[in-house]
């Protein structure tokens, strides 16, 4: 069986927005470093059309630059590689490689997926798929970057849920600009083998 595994930029009040804030340029920050040695693990990325979009704007080849940090140029060789499934009723084909274009309903598709043989799955956003997945309790490790931010409006990641949610801490990093990073583990999801 796979596992399914997300990762959000959350602020203190729940946003998942993209956000700025004093200090998140901090060129000693270890954000990245999430991803860093993870990538072998993950067989396929779900995105919806947005989150699709801006992962492309952010981590296409097409945007980089040979002074970026090497970090940067292996998570775009990583997107640019790894499978690409994207819930979308308006998209007609995928603007950057091993994109499949999907229709159908994401729990259908996610749990099928999570059924089969292979690597595990990186649920790369955005909030709606997450909130999805969350209500039928198909993630099993989420990683929130929380943001020392609160935005106030724009989408909440846990606006809908309407149980209870219980999350095993793996993880905790503090960073001097106020970033923490949270791995946890759902409750319900069985210790990896």
């Amino acid at each position: 069986m796979r596992r399914v595994f997300t990762s959000m930029y959350l602020t203190l009040d729940g946003r998942t927005d993209p956000v700025s804030f004093p200090g998140d340029d901090d060129p000693d920050g270890s954000e990245h470093e999430v991803w860093m040695g993870r990538y072998e693990e993950f067989g396929t990325l779900v995105l919806g059309r947005k989150a699709y979009e801006d992962w492309g704007e952010a981590w296409s080849s097409s945007v980089r630059k040979k002074s970026d940090p090497p970090f940067f140029h292996q998570h775009t060789r990583w997107f640019e590689q790894v499978p690409k499934i994207v819930f979308s009723r308006t998209l007609k084909k995928g603007k950057f490689p091993n994109t499949t274009i999907e229709r159908r309903d994401p729990v259908t598709v996610v749990s099928q997926m999570k059924q089969g043989k292979g690597k595990d799955i990186s649920i790369g956003g955005g909030p709606t798929i997450v909130r999805m997945l969350m209500a039928a309790d198909l993630i099993d490790e989420y990683f929130f970057t929380l943001l020392p931010v609160v935005y106030g409006r724009g989408a909440q990641l846990f606006a809908d849920r309407v149980s209870q949610l219980n999350l095993k801490l793996i993880k905790s990093t503090t960073e001097r600009s106020g970033v923490v990073f949270l791995h946890y583990r759902s409750a319900k999801s069985p210790d990896p083998e």
